[in-house]
């Protein structure tokens, strides 16, 4: 069986059009699927139309706890042997092939645990792999950076994916009680820093398209403190701002594609 889990709160509008992009895509796999929603405890109006829409579980949270309680109850709630998890700002606009050719890859690739589903920018060295079939797919070395990166430096995303149950398990829960960019930078330096999994993308496809709004500013950590800081300086503040940028890149890059060739 494959699990479709939607991540969501308070925004049912996009999560209907994600459900509905998805829904006929999965039902046409030719594999058992089920259906999983995992609400933040939103407002009674959006939870009435999460109930009106063909979900085969839901996880409610009680009170509104954060990314990192929602994805775990709802990974707690599947049943598959791997796991689709879309957060409801992401509209399908693949084909039932593309998720058959990523579930095929986590088949036959012992090392692969997880495959991105959307275009992946990150600096990591890559190898390029195939199927037995021809499915082409590129597979990410681990960083092992003990750090967190800036966000897409690093492969592993909470954009759309496909995992397996075997990786979910083997990485643990999500942090908890934090910032939502603390809970994804945890993951990401976790996933970079061990030696089991490897996280693939499908070369050359687009198969999701982002319909919400940007991510604000979020800060927690030491460098969004002070990119925070810099934007009370008129006209110098941005300025400041890129250099240091391009500079904490540039020293990411570097220690990433060394650290990734002596470690591999």
């Amino acid at each position: 069986m494959i699990s479709f889990l939607f991540i969501t709160y308070n925004r049912s509008d996009l999560l209907v059009k994600s459900f509905s992009s998805l829904r006929g895509a999965a039902l046409n796999l030719g594999v058992p699927v089920e259906f999983v929603v995992a609400d933040d405890a939103s407002d009674q109006e959006h939870q009435m139309i999460i109930n009106s829409l063909n979900f085969d579980s839901q996880s409610i949270l009680n009170f509104n706890c954060g990314l990192g309680a929602n994805v775990n109850k709802g990974l707690a709630s599947c049943k598959g042997e791997m796991i689709v998890q879309v957060q409801d700002d992401w509209i399908f606009v693949g084909q039932p092939s593309d998720f058959i050719d990523a579930i095929q890859v986590l088949r036959t690739d012992p090392e692969v645990g997880i495959v991105q589903l959307t275009d992946v920018m990150s600096d990591i060295p890559t190898e390029r792999r195939f199927t037995l079939s021809g499915v082409v797919y590129d597979v990410f070395r681990n960083d092992r950076l003990p750090w967190n990166r800036d966000g897409g430096l690093r492969p592993y995303s909470d954009c759309p994916h496909i995992k397996s149950v075997g990786f979910v398990e083997e990485m643990g829960p999500y942090l908890e009680g934090v910032a939502m960019t603390v809970t994804e930078h945890d993951f990401k330096r976790r996933v970079a820093t061990q030696g089991r999994w490897r996280v693939a993308q499908m070369s050359s496809r687009r198969l999701f398209i982002h319909i919400g709004a940007d991510h604000s500013l979020n800060p927690g950590g030491k460098r969004n403190k002070l990119i925070i800081l810099l934007h009370k300086i008129p006209f110098l503040g941005k300025w400041i701002e890129s250099i240091l940028r391009k500079i904490w890149r540039g020293t990411d890059h570097l220690a990433a594609v060394v650290a990734s060739h002596l470690l591999s």
